[in-house]
This record gives structure tokens, C-alpha cells and sequence, in this order.
């Protein structure tokens, strides 16, 4: 085979198996739902996730069923802070 062919076989190659690499992602999503110690849901409940390595930062509401949902995310291990009006602030670390 020709060199010239070979290297027109050999960017060929490299090209197809190119969208392979840039298709793959890797990410997961956090959901729950945010209650007070009787159980009762917390509507509106504000919620922010912290990845302690990079310090990127995510903030959502919690839904009139005390849902909340961070989607996309990055694995890592976060730590997670809801704040609700009449409530303490609670944190919990090491969200894997």
C-alpha cells in the first residue's frame, strides 16, 4: 500500500473513532425532598451544593412538595446547606 494511502487510511481511523471520545460525559443528578422533624415538607426551602475541590457552587428551590433536583452534576463529593424560613440552617458534608 502506498505510503499516501496509508496515511489517508490512518487520519481516516483517528476521525471516526474521534466522535467516540468527545461523546462520552460523565454526571449525575441529586434529588430529595426537604422535611422538618415531623415529617411535614419545606416548600421554598433554598438549597446550594458546594464541590469543596473546585468550589463551584449550584443553588436551587425547593417545589410546594419540598422536592429539589440538581441535575448534571459533576461526580464529586459535595456538601449540601438548605436554609427555610423559621428553620436553623443545617449542612451536611461528604454528599457522595
Amino acid at each position: 500500500m502506498p505510503p499516501l494511502c496509508r496515511l489517508i487510511l490512518l487520519v481516516a481511523i483517528i476521525a471516526s473513532f474521534g466522535t467516540y471520545v468527545w461523546g462520552q460525559t460523565s454526571s449525575t443528578s441529586l434529588r430529595g425532598t426537604v422535611t422538618d422533624p415531623n415529617g411535614a415538607v419545606l416548600p421554598n426551602a433554598d438549597l446550594v451544593l458546594v464541590d469543596g475541590q473546585t468550589g463551584i457552587s449550584r443553588s436551587v428551590k425547593t417545589d410546594n412538595a419540598g422536592v429539589y433536583q440538581f441535575l448534571h452534576l459533576p461526580p464529586a463529593t459535595y456538601s449540601i446547606t438548605v436554609v427555610a424560613k423559621g428553620f436553623a440552617t443545617i449542612k451536611q458534608a461528604n454528599v457522595s
